[in-house]
């Protein structure tokens, strides 16, 4: 055991100092951490993404709509019956404007200024900024592909649990990384060219790697019940 920090997703003191990991957008290392208690790893990074970058998101965005937005506002709005939805880190608004379609009222919160005009320019509803608890709870609030990018995890489901009513839905969505995954780890100390389904491909922007137990973990010790996944890889927690 080389060194242990408190976990940031479950804060076990359990957690060993694996190696030195490679931020690829920094060209350099920084310590990568596992947790024995909630399976997931940990890291900091200090990134911050330019003009450049932001422009080079919001193109990305706006160029390859999912068609599992159409599907997960179902699922929300039809199915588990939400008439008002939020969702923190919204990108260009497609999800907010699926859940539209289906007569709920929808807003949003982005920090990539050019995601949000181009969200604006679709109609959405979006504000530019970092999301923070809401004063007015909603029914459902989303954070799809955001957790891993946020230094403190718990706090930030804690905010996202308290923009809920009471049995409110939090839907969250973080690229997993569990057992079949670990062989990644044997070269996420170096450069490396692009694979897909390595999760430890851009450790500069993404710090927290969730185990599946994990996820859970973090979410039912901040006050929300565990619901199970729901379409497109999405965890469904509802407040206690």
């Amino acid at each position: 055991m080389l060194a242990w920090k408190p976990c940031l997703i479950c804060t076990s003191r359990h957690t060993v100092h694996l190696q030195e990991i490679y931020l690829q957008r920094q060209e350099t290392t920084t310590a990568q951490y596992y947790c024995m208690k909630c399976r997931s790893f940990f890291h900091q990074s200090n990134y911050a993404e330019n003009d450049e970058a932001h422009r080079n998101d919001a193109q990305w965005l706006a160029d390859h709509p999912s068609v599992e937005n159409e599907i997960i506002a179902e699922e929300v709005v039809t199915r588990l019956g939400a008439r008002r939805v939020f969702e923190a880190g919204c990108g260009v608004g497609d999800l907010l404007l699926a859940v539209e379609r289906l007569g709920a009222a929808a807003q949003g919160v982005d920090p990539n200024p050019e995601a949000v005009m181009v969200a604006h320019q679709k109609g959405a509803r979006v504000e530019a900024g970092y999301f923070s608890t809401l004063a007015d709870p909603v029914d459902a609030i989303f954070a799809l592909d955001v957790i891993e990018h946020v230094p403190d995890p718990r706090q930030f489901f804690h905010q996202l649990r308290d923009s809920v009513v009471d049995k409110g839905m939090i839907i969250v969505r973080v690229p997993e990384v569990n057992e079949a995954d670990w062989h990644h780890l044997e070269g996420a100390d170096r450069a490396r060219d692009h694979v897909h389904t390595d999760p430890f491909i851009d450790n500069s922007v993404h710090i927290n790697h969730f185990s599946a137990y994990g996820l859970e973990m973090m979410g039912e010790s901040l006050g929300a019940r565990y619901g199970g996944r729901i379409v497109g890889g999405c965890h469904l927690f509802r407040r206690l």
